[in-house]
C-alpha cells in the first residue's frame, strides 16, 4: 500500500519537475524533445506511479492523479513545442497566463494533497 511519505516525496518531485520545465523555457535551455516531455512515464513521478501495486492503482485518488499527471505532460510538451519553434514568448505566456496549464497544475497539486489526506 502506498505510504503518505511516498506521496509527499513524489509531490515534491513533481513540483521540482514543474519548476525545472518553466526554467528551461524561460532561460531557453530546453533541449528535450517535446515528444519526450509529452510522455508521462519517463519522469521520476511517472515511474513511481507506474510502479505502485495494483491495489493502489484502483483508488480514486490514483486514477485522478494519473490522469492529471498525463494532462500536465501533454500541456508541457505543447508548450515546449512552441519554445522549440522559436515562440518562447508565447510559450511563457501559456505557462504564466494560461488557464489550461494553471488549471492542470493546480488540480494536480490539490489531488496530491487529497491523496495524502486519505492515507
Amino acid at each position: 500500500m502506498v505510504k503518505i511519505t511516498e506521496v509527499e516525496g513524489m509531490s515534491m518531485a513533481y513540483s521540482q519537475e514543474k519548476r525545472g520545465f518553466i526554467k528551461a523555457i524561460s532561460t531557453q535551455q530546453a533541449d528535450v524533445d517535446p515528444e519526450i516531455i509529452k510522455q508521462d512515464d519517463l519522469c521520476q513521478f511517472g515511474k513511481w506511479l507506474n510502479e505502485l501495486p495494483q491495489e493502489d492503482k484502483q483508488s480514486e485518488q490514483f486514477i485522478t492523479v494519473k490522469a492529471l499527471h498525463a494532462d500536465f505532460h501533454k500541456a508541457a510538451g505543447e508548450i515546449m513545442e512552441l519554445a522549440a519553434s522559436g515562440k518562447r514568448d508565447e510559450a511563457l505566456r501559456m505557462i504564466e497566463g494560461s488557464d489550461q496549464f494553471s488549471n492542470i497544475t493546480g488540480r494536480l497539486t490539490l489531488a496530491l494533497r487529497l491523496w495524502q489526506s486519505k492515507l
